[in-house]
């Protein structure tokens, strides 16, 4: 199976040497590494250039303007052909068995049904020195318990460089979504996700293939959920309005579900995501978003649920 490694760079020069490297240590060789820069302006682009000369299994799509990463990364997937596609990001490390534990189980199941794989990471510092040896463990999430019931739509749990998609899912959702829709998501491996849990599977293998490096201009990383932090970003104005930002992102995802989807939905799907849209909208009600959280659709974490809660009662306090 042939796969497309999807790589969107963003003033990267620090690290990128090292992911791309251990791209080239894979013990799984047969791939192409597509990369797109979204509009750097520091050495990001002449080491992309330098490894694209090196191999030929590098190739540059073009520097254009800043789109943004999510996106970038749809851009990159519509620009790719492969039966496997991988979400890489430009300050990680892959460890050599990352390629070869996707390909493996994508060769065992059926090609036609749309199919996400993502792994778990291994969280450490700049240096690649462990902090947390599992990712999920460190967000006090598990893979498992969003997948029985409707978290996707309002949590996400899947981390784009841990995931692969097949061909079909890939298909699936590019076949159904264009330019005027991609800045409606909320982030591409969310709903590549959340299309998978829809309308196909996911998998989840529990076994870390990737150190996700944490570093001080990570564009998104994996901030613990300790007590501390919440009870800081609970108690100042910033905490605040970054779940309102967060709520007004899950609506703008989830009209887009109904809108993209209509035709695939099923009437059960549609009720659980009107009911995420009536509980997270600017407007919303408590009653409102404990019947969104009574029929599924809710954070992990007792703290994030309470963030939520206090995000509603603060704007309909101030309304």
């Amino acid at each position: 199976m042939n796969v497309a490694i999807l790589l969107s760079t963003y003033n990267g020069e620090k690290y990128l040497e090292e992911q791309l490297d251990s791209l080239l240590l894979q013990s799984y060789q047969d791939f192409v590494v597509y990369i797109r820069d979204d509009g750097s302006s520091d050495r990001t682009v002449n080491i992309i250039n330098q490894y694209v000369m090196k191999d030929n299994r590098f190739i540059n799509v073009g520097n254009s303007e800043n789109l943004g990463c999510a996106a970038s990364f749809i851009n990159l997937l519509r620009n790719a052909s492969a039966d496997i596609y991988m979400f890489c990001d430009q300050d990680d490390y892959w460890l050599p068995n990352k390629l070869q534990r996707a390909v493996d189980y994508f060769s065992a199941i059926d090609p036609l049904q749309p199919t996400l794989y993502h792994c778990d990471l291994s969280v450490v510092d700049e240096k690649l020195n462990i902090i947390q040896n599992s990712f999920l463990q460190h967000q006090k999430m598990s893979a498992y318990d969003s997948m029985r019931k409707n978290n996707l739509f309002i949590q996400n749990f899947v981390v784009g460089c841990s995931c692969a998609v097949n061909a079909s899912l890939a298909e699936f959702v590019l076949s159904r979504i264009g330019e005027q829709h991609v800045k409606m998501i909320a982030m591409h491996d969310w709903w590549l996700a959340v299309t998978a849990k829809l309308f196909g599977r996911i998998h989840f293998d529990n076994t870390q293939t990737i150190l996700y490096r944490q570093h001080q201009g990570n564009v998104l990383g994996a901030k613990s959920s300790g007590m501390m932090r919440f009870i800081r970003l609970g108690l100042n104005g910033q905490g605040i309005s970054r779940v309102v930002s967060f709520r007004k992102k899950v609506c703008a995802q989830n009209k887009l579900l109904l809108d993209v989807y209509d035709k695939d939905l099923n009437l059960e799907q549609k009720k659980s995501i009107r009911l995420v849209i009536e509980g997270l909208k600017e407007n919303s009600s408590i009653a409102d978003l404990l019947k969104c959280f009574y029929h599924g659709s809710y954070m992990q974490g007792f703290k994030r649920n309470l963030a939520l809660i206090y995000s509603v009662l603060y704007t309909k306090k101030r309304r």
